[in-house]
């Protein structure tokens, strides 16, 4: 993404208000919203977000990299993110958060598709073993 490439590029960008705001302005259009950490201190809260106590939600800085693919549920809201670790020139360490919105529905989606998948192969395997049985047992009666 364009914030990991200028985390390491040019870090001092991820300092810039008007670049934030901007970003976040573009990322608010997608149901989501920015945050960064600086040694366990938020250095931008994106004003799409109104939780008040965030920090308290968010995983400690780990290691440098990217994780993605975590759901966290905070005060009844779900929000799936992207969080982005590293240390900058002087030794301070930063996470890059990417909070998306996620709408009840699809969350109820995402969690019970596997379950309507195998229930849906588990039906046809059913429905063609009686099929098979009644259509094979009433052409060889007559035999």
């Amino acid at each position: 993404s364009r914030l990991k490439i200028l985390s390491s590029y040019a870090p001092d960008k991820l300092e810039d208000i008007n670049f934030l705001k901007e970003t976040d302005k573009e990322l608010n259009d997608n149901q989501a919203g920015l945050l960064i950490r600086k040694n366990d201190e938020l250095t931008y809260l994106s004003p799409y977000f109104k939780i008040s106590s965030f920090d308290k939600y968010l995983p400690a800085f780990e290691t440098e990299g990217q994780r993605k693919g975590m759901d966290v549920k905070i005060e009844g809201n779900s929000f799936y993110y992207k969080q982005f670790d590293y240390y900058d020139e002087e030794k301070d360490k930063v996470s890059i958060f990417v909070f998306e919105y996620v709408n009840p529905l699809e969350e109820m989606i995402r969690e019970f598709s596997p379950y309507f998948v195998f229930s849906l192969i588990l039906g046809l395997i059913i429905t063609n073993g009686i099929l098979t049985y009644f259509i094979s047992r009433s052409i060889i009666k007559p035999l």
